[in-house]
Order: structure tokens, then sequence, then C-alpha cells
């Protein structure tokens, strides 16, 4: 008959969890990285649509407010016509550079514009926020806004 001690971890117990730590941190960012997509394609197309309490849910607090009122005018002058979401990049520090191309048409004027936008996203509590938007090629984006 075979007797297991409960009390102390066996060297096989601690070697299985030893293994499994990485699989499971791997998961985890894995995990936080699925949620970062549904979160930048639903910040975008709120952005198009001008629906501003929508976008403030991915702002960090000292932004979203300003930023929210920037939206609403903005709509007033300008159709955003399209945005694509071009490509990411991971950094070491755990934040994302998302690369997105808005198309957008002055009300007044009738030419579409592009704006090539680079958006840094960052896990703050659990959930991914904007916490930057910057013009990186073309017209320069009427809705910049960086870190604080």
């Amino acid at each position: 008959m075979i007797s297991i001690n409960y009390a102390r971890p066996s060297v096989i117990s601690v070697m299985i969890l030893a293994a499994l730590a990485p699989i499971s941190s791997c998961s985890q960012e894995r995990e936080k990285r699925a949620a970062l997509e549904p979160a930048v394609l639903r910040f975008n197309t709120q952005i198009k649509w001008g629906r501003g309490e929508e976008v403030a849910r991915y702002l960090p607090p000292g932004v979203s407010s300003s930023f929210v009122v920037e939206l609403a005018t903005l709509m007033d002058d300008v159709d955003i016509v399209g945005h694509e979401v071009v490509t990411s990049t991971r950094r070491p520090d755990g934040t994302v550079d998302v690369l997105v191309r808005f198309r957008w048409v002055r009300k007044d004027e009738g030419i579409v514009r592009t704006s090539w936008v680079t958006e840094k996203w960052k896990p703050i509590r659990r959930q991914w926020m904007c916490v930057s938007m910057k013009t990186v090629r073309g017209r320069p984006w009427p809705l910049e806004f960086v870190e604080r």
C-alpha cells in the first residue's frame, strides 16, 4: 500500500507547479491580449459614430471628459467616413501601439482626408485603455492627446 503524506508537498508536486507557472502566465497574457482587439475595435467604431459616452469607457479618467467634448465639437464639422486597424506592436513594458487609419471629411470642404494615428493602449485596472493618440502620417488627426 502506498501512503501519501499531505502535510509536505512532494518534490514532484513542486516540479509540476514550477512547470505550469509559465504556462499559466502565458495563458493570462493571451487572455489579456485577446481582450485588446474588441476594445480597440469598439473604441474606434464609437469615435466614427461620435458616441462620446461609449468612447469614454476606454479612456483614463483625466482624459475622458475633455475628449468627449472635443469629439462632440468635431462631429459638428467632420464626418469620419472610415477607419481601419492596420497593425499592432507589443512593447516590453506591456503597452501596445496600434496603428489606425482614419478617413474623414470636413463638411464645409467635401475633401476626403487620411490620418494614420498611433494609439497607445495600456492595461489599467484589468481593462485596456487608450492612453494616447498621435498622428504619424497624413493630415493631423483632430483628436490627438498624450498620456498624462
